[in-house]
């Protein structure tokens, strides 16, 4: 789990992650771009996606979310 923190303009370049992905919007609203799909995301929306999905996060007023990647846990 990360705490993120987007000023006014701010945002992340195409990534992905290797597992699983929760984001769960705290302060003020994101803008999510996934493929040719966007969401629009404002205080206590939540969203997920698959591992592996290229995506891109900006936010025109500034926003906070709490972002959680599910990566698998070795055994033995």
């Amino acid at each position: 789990m990360t705490l993120i923190a987007l000023g006014a303009g701010g945002g992340m370049p195409e990534h992905h992650a290797d597992g699983p992905i929760g984001i769960h919007v705290l302060e003020g609203s994101i803008r999510l771009q996934v493929g040719e799909d966007e969401y629009l995301l404002d205080t206590g929306a939540l969203l997920s996606l698959p591992k592996s999905v290229v995506h891109s996060v900006s936010s025109a007023e500034g926003a906070s979310f709490l972002l959680t990647v599910a990566l698998p846990v070795p055994v033995g």
